[in-house]
């Protein structure tokens, strides 16, 4: 539950962290998780789709099939034909993610006052066409998930590549981008 929790998370970042936020976005992903209790990486494809306002699937196809549905203050998990749903509301984590989506509407949002949000620190760096945002968690909530995310936002396209998430362990998680359509 906790890794599902957080790949949401995950997507809810990636939808909300363009320029202008987009009326729909999908995309397939590549998602690699690297644990020092696996020999090899596990990896996981799949696809995600957002619409505006608060609509977002992320659903995976191979090798298992799983998906997260959120559609307002309700989200489900489904798998194997069941489906679990659960009030956003009613949880203090959901609550907490709903707050840094309301705080952070943009990519734009993230530069040199960054550092004042509650949820994160931010670093901002540029190379070339992407814009590398590392956030540290500050709340104790979140830290137990993660120690730092990175975001790789490409400027020209307005669209994220990539997202590395690491825990104090050393293990992480890599979601590339693929094939990505917007509407505005």
């Amino acid at each position: 539950m906790k890794r599902a929790v957080l790949i949401l998370f995950m997507a809810i970042l990636c939808t909300v962290m363009t320029a202008q936020v987009p009326s729909s976005l999908e995309c397939d992903f590549v998602q690699t998780v690297h644990t020092k209790m696996l020999k090899n990486d596990a990896v996981s494809y799949g696809s995600m789709s957002f619409h505006s306002p608060d609509h977002l699937k992320w659903e995976y196809t191979s090798p298992m099939k799983f998906a997260l549905v959120m559609d307002g203050a309700k989200v489900s998990f489904i798998k194997d034909g069941r489906t679990v749903a659960s009030d956003a509301n009613q949880s203090r984590f959901f609550g907490e993610i709903a707050k840094m989506m309301i705080g952070v509407s943009s990519i734009d949002d993230i530069g040199d006052d960054a550092g004042s949000n509650a949820s994160f620190t931010a670093s901002v760096s540029e190379s070339g066409n992407v814009k590398t945002i590392t956030l540290v968690p500050q709340k104790k909530a979140m830290q137990q998930f993660m120690s730092e995310m990175t975001l790789y936002y490409d400027m020209a396209s307005d669209t994220m590549l990539k997202v590395r998430m690491s825990t104090k362990s050393g293990d992480s998680t890599v979601i590339e981008f693929k094939n990505v359509r917007k509407t505005l």
